[in-house]
Order: structure tokens, then sequence, then C-alpha cells
């Protein structure tokens, strides 16, 4: 009988030994989340622009958001009170930047790979001018002093644009370097 006693405490310790094994196992191995990861690989052709900073303002009235959409090559107006987003589309491959707001409440997007400057009518949503400041705009600035938008250019270029007065779009840029 001592005999039987034994082999039963030896057959109960090795099964729960092997359950401890099992559970460590199972705690050590990962778990398989596949289904909620992203592929590594890229998922589309064209890889979209690197982020930037400076795509969103909220202009002065404090209530219109606006967002440059590099990915869709596009700018979004919406209002933060309410309000359906409105989207004002680009020309393909202009890849809109740094937005700023100036004095009369027109926005400026910088066109990253158009070497252009829009300026938007925001109430309107639309485009009103497009200009040529250089190859690569980057930064932007409104200066009040001036009624005047600079851009920095990725080739160490300031360009200086007088913001447009009403109905008077086109103008020269000056460039500095």
């Amino acid at each position: 009988m001592h005999r039987n006693l034994s082999c039963t405490t030896t057959h109960l310790a090795l099964a729960a030994l092997s359950a401890i094994a099992a559970g460590v196992a199972a705690c050590s191995s990962p778990p398989d989340d596949s289904a909620n990861r992203l592929p590594s690989g890229p998922a589309i052709d064209k890889p979209p622009p690197p982020i930037s900073g400076g795509t969103l303002l909220i202009a002065r009235d404090g209530h219109t958001a606006v967002a440059a959409d590099p990915d869709r090559d596009g700018v979004w107006v919406f209002d933060t009170d309410g309000g359906e987003p409105r989207a004002i589309p680009l020309e393909r491959g202009d890849e809109p930047g740094r937005v700023v707001e100036d004095g009369a409440g027109r926005v400026h997007v910088a066109l990253r790979r158009a070497g252009e400057l829009a300026t938007i009518d925001v109430g309107a949503a639309k485009v009103l001018d497009r200009r040529a400041v250089c190859p690569a705009p980057r930064g932007l600035a409104y200066d009040a002093s001036l009624d005047a938008i600079h851009v920095a250019c990725a080739g160490g270029e300031l360009v200086t644009l007088p913001a447009p007065r009403s109905g008077s779009y086109g103008s020269t840029p000056t460039c500095a370097t």
C-alpha cells in the first residue's frame, strides 16, 4: 500500500509540473495578433510625402480650421462649431505644406512640389491665386508690419511676397539669400 501511495503522489506531482510547464510556455510566447497589425510592406504604389508640421491653422476668428492634406493634394476648411468639412482640391503632385493667414483673413499654403504659394479664400473655399516662389518652398510666416508673406525655401532662399490686396493677384516675389 505504501508503494501505491508513492506512485499516486509521483503521478500527481508529474501532472502538476506538466500543467505549470504548459502555463509558463503559454505565457512566454506572444499572442497571435496578426489580424491587428499593419502589413510590413508598402500598401500603395507611391509612398506618401513625409510628415511635416505647420499644416493646420486655426484662423483668427477662433472657429475656422484649415488643414493642408499633402496625401490627397488638397486643403480642408471646416468650422469647429459644426458643419461639414469643405475640400479645396489642388493639382496632382502639389503637396501642400505650411499654412499661414494674412491680415485680410486669406490663407496661404506652400505647395512644396509645385514651387508655388497658393492663396485661398476660406469663406468661399476656393483658390484665388497661385504664385511661383522657388523650387521647394518650406516655411511660411506672415509679417503684419509689411503686409507680406515670407517664404523660406529648401535651397536657402528667403522670398518675400506682398499679401495680395483685394482683386490684385500675381505679384512678383522679392528674393533674399
